[in-house]
């Protein structure tokens, strides 16, 4: 009868190990949710300050055209163009940056995600050693 009352304490401990591998999966899976909720966000982000700096790469090359017209200098070739693209590249560059940050952002999201995964198997692997020793002791018991 003695073997049987260390048994029920093992087999209860291997019970709340296994609740607790679940638990750990369900929080997993919150985590992973909310990591792709963020970057979800990330994106929508950027797509929303995208539009707006091309909405005002188009307001700024309209407000320097018509400030060249009022100068009699004309809207074609030399100088105009060479303002109207260098606005153009200016823009082109903050829209890579952005890109380049989202990415990063993103990125750095997704590597807590596999970070948090390896705390999980590391907890996995600790359920697996304490189911061992549990089945060991009683075959030990049994022996």
């Amino acid at each position: 009868m003695s073997g049987f009352s260390n048994i029920v304490p093992s087999a209860l401990t291997l019970a709340g190990d296994f609740s607790q591998s679940e638990s750990d999966k369900n929080a997993a899976q919150a985590r992973a949710d909310q990591v792709a909720l963020q970057n979800d966000l990330i994106e929508s982000d950027r797509q929303t300050q995208a539009a707006e700096r091309r909405d005002l790469l188009a307001r700024q090359q309209a407000t320097q055209r018509a400030q060249i017209a009022t100068w009699g200098v004309g809207g074609e070739g030399g100088s105009s163009d060479a303002l109207l693209s260098g606005l153009s590249q200016r823009s082109t560059s903050e829209l890579a940056a952005l890109d380049r940050t989202a990415a990063l952002r993103s990125a750095r999201n997704r590597a807590s995600l596999l970070d948090d995964d390896s705390k999980s198997s590391a907890s996995a692997l600790d359920l697996a050693k304490n189911g061992y020793k549990v089945f060991s002791s009683f075959y030990d018991w049994m022996g």
